[in-house]
Parts: C-alpha cells; sequence; structure tokens
C-alpha cells in the first residue's frame, strides 16, 4: 500500500499542521483587524470600505453555504478577533460570537425575535455548541430546524405563552411533522424550569451537568431563571453562592452570578479590571460576610476604577467611555 504524504512526513519527524475545516478563510475574512483578542470594548476601526465589503461578501458566502459551513463555524467559537458583525450589542463582536449567532440564525431562523434567547435552542452564551453538532453532524437543516422548534414549543407550553405556541405549532406543521408524536422528548424536560422558591433550591439550579445536548440546554434556561430570582435575594444569596464554588458541578455557575451581583459591566466589558476570581472569593467573602450588597457593590467599582485610571487605552475617547461605564457600574 502506498504511502500517503502525511505519513511520510510524519515518519520523518515533520510537524504537520492541522487541516482547517473548509471555509475557514471566510470566517477569517470576518475578522477586521489581526489582532488575536481584545477587551470587549476597544476600540475599532470600522471606517474601512474595503474590509466592510470584505465582510460582508464573507457573510453571504457563509449564508449561502448554510449548513456545510457549520463545522467551520463551531471551530472559531473562541476566536477573540474583533469583527462588524452586524448586531446591537454594546460589546464589540468577536468572529467566535459572529460564528455562534450564523449558527443560531441558521437553525433558529425564523424564531420570534422577541425573547428569542429564551425560545432558542442554540444558546450562544456558554461554550455547549460542539457538543451539540457532535450529536446532529449527520442531520439535514430541516431536522434541525424541526428540533430547535420542538424545544421552543416546550417553553412555550411550559410559560403559558399561547403566542407563541400558536406559532411554533404552525411552522411545525407546515415542515410536516406530527407535533404530537414529536414533542415529548422535549416536554419531559419542562419541569426542570419550576425553580424553587428558596435560595437553597435556586443555588442548586445552577449546575448543568448533563448527557445530552436538550437536557444541557434545559438546564441552562433553568439556570438563568434562577440566577435573576437569586439577584433578588441580594447578598442573603452570597453565602450558599461561595459555599457552593467548593462543589465542582456548581462552582462555573456560582462564580458566574456572584460576579453579575458584584461587578457585572467589568466582567462583560472589562475583564482585566475585575477585582474578583474562582481563587480568591472565598477570601473576599470571609472579609466581608457583614456587608450589603451595595456596599460591595462600591468596593469592587472603585478597584474597577483605581485600574481603569492606571491603564493604557488605544484612544482617549475609549479610555472616557471605559471610566463613564465603570462610574455607572
Amino acid at each position: 500500500m502506498r504511502a500517503s504524504l502525511v505519513t511520510l512526513l510524519i515518519a520523518a519527524g515533520c510537524t504537520v499542521a492541522p487541516r482547517r475545516p473548509a471555509h475557514s478563510d471566510l470566517i477569517d475574512r470576518l475578522a477586521l483587524d489581526d489582532r488575536p483578542q481584545l477587551d470587549p470594548m476597544d476600540e475599532v476601526d470600522y471606517g474601512d470600505d474595503a474590509r466592510r465589503l470584505m465582510t460582508s461578501d464573507a457573510l453571504r458566502q457563509l449564508d449561502e453555504i448554510g449548513l456545510a459551513a457549520v463545522p467551520a463555524l463551531i471551530a472559531h467559537i473562541d476566536d477573540r478577533r474583533p469583527t462588524q458583525y452586524p448586531i446591537a450589542l454594546m460589546m464589540t463582536p468577536t468572529v467566535g460570537l459572529a460564528c455562534k449567532l450564523m449558527v443560531g440564525g441558521l437553525i433558529d431562523d425564523s424564531f420570534p425575535k422577541i425573547d428569542r434567547e429564551r425560545f432558542s435552542f442554540i444558546c450562544v452564551w456558554d461554550d455547549s455548541l460542539p457538543l451539540w453538532w457532535r450529536e446532529r453532524s449527520a442531520a439535514t437543516l430541516k431536522e434541525l430546524q424541526i428540533e430547535a422548534r420542538l424545544y421552543g414549543l416546550a417553553i412555550a407550553e411550559h410559560d403559558g405563552r399561547r403566542d407563541y405556541i400558536r406559532s411554533f405549532k404552525q411552522e411545525l406543521e407546515a415542515l410536516g411533522v406530527d407535533v404530537e408524536a414529536r414533542a415529548a422528548p422535549f416536554r419531559r424536560f419542562a419541569p426542570l424550569l419550576d425553580i424553587p422558591e428558596s435560595i437553597e433550591g435556586l443555588v442548586n439550579c445552577l449546575a448543568i451537568d448533563a448527557t445530552t445536548y436538550v437536557e444541557r440546554r434545559f438546564r441552562r434556561e433553568r439556570f438563568v431563571r434562577a440566577m435573576y430570582e437569586l439577584f433578588d435575594h441580594k447578598e442573603r444569596a452570597l453565602p450558599l453562592l461561595v459555599q457552593a464554588m467548593q462543589q465542582p458541578e456548581m462552582a462555573k455557575g456560582a462564580f458566574e452570578v456572584i460576579q453579575r451581583m458584584i461587578e457585572s459591566i467589568a466582567r462583560d466589558l472589562y475583564p482585566r479590571f475585575a477585582m474578583l476570581n474562582p481563587d480568591n472569593v472565598a477570601s473576599w467573602w470571609s472579609a466581608r460576610s457583614t456587608a450589603s450588597l451595595e456596599e460591595l457593590k462600591r468596593e469592587a467599582q472603585a478597584h474597577h476604577l483605581k485600574l481603569a485610571e492606571r491603564a493604557t487605552f488605544r484612544s482617549a475617547a475609549d479610555r472616557d467611555q471605559a471610566l463613564s461605564l465603570l462610574r455607572k457600574g
């Protein structure tokens, strides 16, 4: 049997670069510049008409390629290069976020725009897309779109949203789906969204361990609903959240909730100025366990402003914007 060129190169001790997924060259054209990553609010020059046209053409081609582009899109979900992907975000979108949103648009293309995140089967705010694709890489686009609508229907039914129930059922029937026969695997996870009232019960909802993407997506929605309820409990929730960080299955979620309660602007827009990290939360809380939430937020804000005032920015306008946002807290 004739050896391949790659086999011969490896045998000779040569390093062979991994093959990039097809269409990765188009994704490279989404990047506005060559910086490997940036803070979400860093300045980006959108005035380059040639670059803007190149980005627009790449988006058009990826949209036309459709499902065949998904492996490349998912391979780039951690790409931190800035892009001009058209979405109304407070922060500069990255190539990775653009790739997630393109996958979501391909699968959830006709979903209602209001409350989109709640009904969307594709979650762009966590790291679950590779799992979704591993389980479905042989599926047709139609089957993926059917599955997404079945998820949306289960959420709408649980929440009693008659308008969305009607919309999802009409779309599924138009796709030739026997709704009652296909909806059961999604409806059986809907009870996960019945979140408890106690702080202890809400904290337990932060675990997102799941063996399948469908279960994980429902658990992520439960996480979000529990998080907003925990916000209402303010500092009363903090002791249990800090304690939950000692449990591997809840550590990541508990830290996310703590950070969003204390320093959401720094977490989302200026992570380099954040005060908290998973390693210092326990000692931070032990010295402040009697403080109110407002006192904790003011302390974090002072920390952010102190670092921002000493930091180097790409322009004076960027600096002024950062200080203004951090002052608003």
